[in-house]
C-alpha cells in the first residue's frame, strides 16, 4: 500500500531505478514502524501483573503392573 505511491513519485524523479528506491524506502518506513510497535509492546508487558510460573505438582502416574495378575 505504501510502495505504489512511492514508486510513482520516485519513478518521476529517478526513472526506472526509482522503483528500487521506493521498495527500499517503503521497507525502511514499515520496518521502523514495526520495530517501534514491537518495542512498545515488549515494554508494556512488564507493567501488567503476570501470573506466577509455579505449577501445581502433577499427579503421579499409575503403576503399570497394578492390574497384572501374577
Amino acid at each position: 500500500m505504501l510502495t505504489l505511491p512511492l514508486a510513482l513519485w520516485l519513478t518521476a524523479s529517478f526513472g526506472a531505478s526509482g522503483v528500487i528506491y521506493s521498495q527500499i524506502a517503503a521497507s525502511a518506513i514499515v520496518g521502523t514502524i514495526a520495530g517501534y510497535a514491537g518495542w512498545r509492546y515488549v515494554c508494556h508487558l512488564g507493567r501488567s501483573h503476570l501470573p506466577s510460573l509455579d505449577l501445581e505438582p502433577s499427579r503421579p502416574y499409575a503403576h503399570a503392573d497394578r492390574f497384572r495378575r501374577r
